[in-house]
């Protein structure tokens, strides 16, 4: 189904939140949080970072003491991407 330039034009540029303030100056906040997240993460688990920083970046999570990779998020024909990658981290 086609999507008008008309709809398109309708559609409003930034978000409200229900008080009618732009929602994107709120979240700045948790981008800072959550980019401490991610240096936190690096600093515990360097592989992570190598992952993101691969082209394609592959993203991993922290549980325990591991690093896990959610093979659901992963399309069939990119299974030698993320080969490729973990190899990569891991060297």
């Amino acid at each position: 189904m086609a999507t008008s330039a008309r709809k398109l034009k309708a559609i409003p540029k930034t978000r409200a939140n229900g008080n009618g303030r732009d929602s994107d100056v709120h979240d700045l906040g948790l981008a800072a949080a959550g980019r401490k997240r991610i240096e936190w993460a690096d600093k515990q688990m360097p592989v992570l970072r190598r992952l993101r920083e691969h082209e394609p970046p592959v993203i991993g999570r922290i549980v325990g003491e591991r690093v896990l990779l959610d093979p659901r998020t992963v399309l069939p024909d990119e299974d030698d991407v993320v080969v490729d990658a973990v190899l990569a981290a891991l060297a």
